[in-house]
This record gives structure tokens, C-alpha cells and sequence, in this order.
């Protein structure tokens, strides 16, 4: 006991019932050697591990948690709530609040729980550690709480090296397969290139393998960005019915192709559907969701016979709204089943062989669903198809038309500051083209982009002015005031048609062109 702390005053029960099944019964040698072993062990691996009560007392801990969480004395940290040792962070750098700190959770409510996407700040030193948290209920409601905590550290730093290996090498390697694609696509094209028909076999095969590893090379880039965090959602509110029909019908043709029958079950074709089926409010990035269903659609297509049906449907589960894709293809086997999400994992047999694939498309699934809040699972029968469940936090009606409206002013705002940029940058190319810059109180209305009718209703005085100084700046006289003033007094003939024609001929005149600018 010295190992690990003192124990907790609270319960009066050995720690070592805690650490095995030992029945805690009058102290034997056996019993004594048992206990002994235990700590021992628990000292020597280099995870850390704590014992914690059904109120977050910490009961045990081992020198691996001391070293982890940063606490510096055994005997203060044993009937010490557990928040004060676990403080976390996410992978992002933003503290956890007690509030939302799930290893927390899961220990006040005896549920299992892991996560590698946590970072434990110590106290001693403020390092901090990616680490594999595991929560382990050991019985009912008032039972211990096995916690364990895991250093990767180096695993992340492996994957962060790998995965910018990866992203590197895609990247090259794109570019020239996209070229041997492109001059194969001109050798097929029978208006570039004349072949005969077992070259075009030929050419077609090179031509298929090479969009393969064009997609290959795609997927690998899609799933480093998405490890790496460079790829975020941009959420939106939708109504999840029609945006999946809209993404179901663009696989009509495709799924016709292999004459498969493609279907969208949409509960509001039906006209009693229609007045008891409530709209579906998801908030969601739509690029993720058309990818999510895209891939999940077209695996559907290809691993189901020719002459099935597919389905495709959305419906309310409680809190959720939920797109479903079933297929009646090959089916999955329960091994596999568990495995299809990792990344590069296929089924091993030999219809799946004979299909192809990356192994991504499934991964970049999950991904892209977890990104956005959503879960992601599948349900199958080995020989009689499969069946994907994609699922998203829904809106309530008020809250999706407050977000539609604070969209819709944010893309107002956008383009409020796209034109001011582009005013901006307009000014700057009249000012390096070497004319003169405005006045202060002539640029007014380049801010003022909805009433420009005060521009117009200046030209005609600017115009007259300009037109006869311009065969005057040839001779002595021209400074002289009387000739300015001529135009004034004549207005009426060669005034409409006179600017056009002298404009591009004359020196620029800055208000001229950013009236017609503003126009």
C-alpha cells in the first residue's frame, strides 16, 4: 500500500478487492502474495491507473498516473475528487470544463468510455499528453471505477509523420497521373486520334486504371487533411429530405447503367405521409453530406447484382434525423462488420477482389459524419445486402429559421465586403494606371454603392469642360480662362455624342471613369 497511497478513509474494504477478484476474507499468505504481486505490477507499467468511487474519490493511483496528472504527493491525491487530477484539454488546444469533461462523466455515471483524442495537462509543469483514456465500470451503480491513462505521444507523432508523407506523395503523384489520364482521354477522343478497335480496348483499360489511381491519390489527400484538422465543416441549416432525393437522383443513371433499380423512399409523396411525417431540420456542412451519401451510394451500386433495388430514405428517430442507404448486395460478415470504418481495411474474399477499392471510402464516411456532430454505423446479413445509417443532431423549427436568418445576413455581409474590396482594388488600378486621385468628397459615393444616380447627374458638367480643353491643350492659349468657360455657354449640340468619341483619344479624367465604374 505504501506504493500507491493510503487507503481511502471513506471505505474500509482493502484496496486489493479493488485490483483482483480476492475475496476479502482473513488475511492469508496467499492472499498476502496476491496483493503484494498486484501493486507491483501496477508500479512497474508505465500506463497510469487509478482506482476511483462512485462519488470521483480517487481510491488508488500508481506512479505512472502520479508522473501523468502531474500530482505530487500519493498520500494527498488518494480521497482527492478526480477533476482536480484530470484536467483535460482537446485536441485543438481548448480546456475542458468539469462541465463537459467526459472521462468525468463517464465515471459519475458507471459507463464505459475511451477516447485518443484527449490531452492531459499536468499539473506539476502544465506538459501536455496525448493520451488513450479508458473508463471501466466494475458492477453496479456504487461499485470502483477502473481509469487508465495512456502516453501516445510518440504514436501521434508517427501518425503526424506519416500522414504528411502520405499528403506529400499524393500530391506529386497527382499531377502526373492527371496527365497520363488527359493524353489517354485525347487518344480515345475520336476527333483528336483516329484508333483502331483493339487499341481502343487497350486504351479504355489504361484509361479506367488511370481515374483509379487518380481517386486513389484523391482519398489519401481527403483523409490527411481530415486527420490533420486542415478540412473544418461549414455548417448550415438544410432540410435533410431534399437534399438527399437531390443526391440520390444524380446516381439514377449510373445505378440504370448496371440495371439496378435506384429509389428515394420520400415519406412527403404521400399525401396522409405528407400531414403526419414532420420536416427533417439538420445542421450540416452539405459538401460533407454530399460526399458521406455519394460514397455510400455508389458502393451500393457496386456491390449489388444486376436486376436489385436499392433505398435510399431519411427519417425522425426521436432527436435525430436519419438517412438510410439499403442495398441487396454481397453482404457483410460479422468479422468484418466490426473492421469496415478503420482506414484501408477491405473485406477479404472474392467478389470484393474482383470489385476493387481503396479501403478509404468507407473511413472518409466516418470522418466526415463524426466532423459534423453525426454517427455512423451499418447492419448486415452476409448474402442478402447491407444496410448504412448516417444520423445527425435535428432543429427544431425555430432554431432552423434563426439560423437560416443569421445566414443569410452573414452571406449579406460577405458581399458587402467583397464589393468594398473590389472598389478598393479598383481605386488602386486607376491610381497605378497614373490618374489623378479623387477628392475626398467625390469618393463618397463608391461607399454609397445603392444611389449612384448623383454621378450620373454630374457628368454632363464634367464632360463639356473636358471636351473643349482638349484641342486647346495643344496651343499657348489654352490656360486662359475664358477659353474653360466657352463650353458653358454652348451645351446643347455636339454635348452627347462628343465625350465617347474623345475619351479614349484624351488624358484619363479620374471622376469620369469611376462614375461609369460605380454605373
Amino acid at each position: 500500500m505504501a506504493l500507491f497511497g493510503k487507503k481511502n478513509e471513506k471505505k474500509q474494504q482493502p484496496v486489493a478487492s479493488s485490483l483482483s477478484s480476492v475475496p476479502t476474507v482473513a488475511p492469508t499468505a496467499q492472499v498476502a502474495d496476491s496483493a503484494s504481486l498486484a501493486h507491483i505490477a501496477l508500479s512497474a507499467i508505465k500506463d497510469g491507473v487509478m482506482i476511483v468511487d462512485s462519488q470521483r474519490l480517487i481510491r488508488l493511483i500508481n506512479p505512472a498516473g502520479i508522473r501523468l496528472t502531474g500530482d505530487i504527493d500519493v498520500d494527498l491525491v488518494v480521497g482527492m475528487d478526480a477533476a482536480l487530477s484530470i484536467q483535460l484539454e482537446d485536441d485543438n488546444g481548448n480546456k475542458i470544463a468539469d462541465e463537459q469533461n467526459p472521462v468525468l462523466h463517464a465515471i459519475s455515471t458507471n459507463q464505459a468510455f475511451e477516447s485518443t483524442n484527449l490531452v492531459l495537462v499536468s499539473k506539476d509543469n502544465g506538459k501536455k499528453y496525448p493520451v488513450e483514456i479508458f473508463v471501466i465500470p466494475t458492477g453496479g451503480p456504487e461499485s470502483d471505477r477502473i481509469v487508465t491513462i495512456r502516453d501516445i505521444t510518440k504514436e501521434k507523432r508517427e501518425e503526424d509523420a506519416q500522414s504528411e508523407f502520405i499528403s506529400t506523395a499524393s500530391h506529386e503523384m497527382r499531377t502526373p497521373v492527371a496527365s497520363i489520364e488527359g493524353y489517354l482521354g485525347l487518344a480515345l477522343n475520336p476527333q483528336t486520334a483516329t484508333i483502331d478497335n483493339r487499341a481502343k480496348t487497350y486504351l479504355e483499360a489504361a484509361h479506367n486504371a488511370s481515374q483509379h489511381l487518380g481517386k486513389l491519390f484523391q482519398d489519401l489527400l481527403d483523409v490527411t487533411k481530415l486527420d490533420d484538422r486542415k478540412i473544418q465543416p461549414h455548417f448550415r441549416p438544410i432540410v435533410l429530405p431534399d437534399y438527399i432525393k437531390q443526391i440520390t437522383d444524380n446516381f439514377v443513371e449510373k445505378a440504370r447503367a448496371k440495371n439496378v433499380q435506384l429509389i428515394y423512399d420520400d415519406p412527403a409523396s404521400s399525401r396522409m405521409m405528407r400531414t403526419i411525417e414532420q420536416p427533417i431540420y439538420v445542421f450540416v456542412d452539405i459538401d460533407f453530406l454530399n460526399e458521406i451519401v455519394s460514397n455510400l451510394i455508389d458502393n451500393a451500386i457496386k456491390y449489388t447484382p444486376s436486376g436489385k433495388t436499392i433505398r435510399v430514405s431519411t427519417k425522425n428517430d426521436k432527436d435525430r434525423g436519419v438517412v438510410v442507404v439499403q442495398d441487396a448486395g454481397i453482404g457483410i460478415t460479422g468479422a468484418d462488420l466490426q473492421h469496415i470504418f478503420q482506414k484501408f481495411y477491405r473485406a477479404d474474399n472474392s467478389q470484393t477482389r474482383e470489385i476493387g477499392g481503396t479501403g478509404l471510402g468507407l473511413y472518409i464516411v466516418k470522418q466526415r459524419t463524426e466532423a459534423m456532430n453525426g454517427t455512423v454505423w451499418a447492419e448486415s446479413v452476409y448474402g442478402q445486402g447491407s444496410t448504412f445509417f448516417v444520423s445527425f443532431p435535428k432543429l427544431s423549427q425555430d432554431e432552423y429559421e434563426k439560423r437560416q436568418i443569421a445566414l443569410a445576413n452573414e452571406m449579406q455581409l460577405q458581399k458587402a465586403q467583397q464589393m468594398k474590396q473590389y472598389q478598393e482594388a479598383t481605386m488602386a488600378a486607376q491610381v497605378n494606371l497614373g490618374q489623378a486621385p479623387q477628392p475626398a468628397t467625390q469618393q463618397t459615393p463608391q461607399s454609397a454603392t445603392p444611389t449612384p444616380q448623383p454621378a450620373i447627374q454630374q457628368a454632363p458638367v464634367a464632360q463639356p469642360q473636358y471636351v473643349q480643353a482638349a484641342p486647346t491643350g495643344t496651343s499657348q492659349p489654352a490656360p486662359q480662362m475664358p477659353q474653360q468657360q466657352a463650353p458653358v455657354a454652348q451645351p446643347a449640340q455636339p454635348q452627347p455624342t462628343a465625350p465617347p468619341a474623345q475619351m479614349p483619344i484624351s488624358p484619363p479624367n479620374s471622376t469620369q471613369n469611376n462614375q461609369n465604374i460605380i454605373q
